[in-house]
């Protein structure tokens, strides 16, 4: 953590393994509950690239699928997740209750074009 943002740093601990997207998400979720849970003024982020990190991506405020992301892209077509290309991405006004309809990832190239996305300002 630095500057009230997460480093993005999930890292192995002797009693359980990050392996799988199960692993990601429960370690994701114990995070989020330090930062103080689900609350309107904490908006969660997360970036991955691949279909173990597709549950934390749509646990997440905003998911975004960064890289080429091909298979994780694939699976969310297949199970009607829409996913966005770019663009520009504003923490204000994010939907903090989602259902089925509300699925929606954004999908960058890397990490410049987050950068540009404006989300990190």
């Amino acid at each position: 953590m630095r500057d009230g943002k997460a480093t993005g740093m999930l890292t192995k601990s002797d009693e359980e393994g990050i392996c799988t997207g199960p692993d990601k998400l429960r370690e994701m979720k114990k995070l989020v509950e330090r930062r103080g849970g689900q609350n309107e003024d904490v908006v969660t982020v997360y970036i991955g690239d691949s279909n173990t990190d597709l549950p934390c991506l749509l646990y997440a405020d905003i998911g975004i699928i960064i890289g080429d992301g091909k298979s994780v892209i694939d699976t969310c077509e297949r199970v009607g997740v829409n996913v966005e290309s770019g663009g520009v991405i504003s923490v204000e006004g994010v939907q903090k209750v989602k259902d089925d309809r509300d699925l929606k990832l954004y999908h960058f190239g890397g990490w410049d074009s987050i950068i540009k996305s404006g989300l990190l300002d």
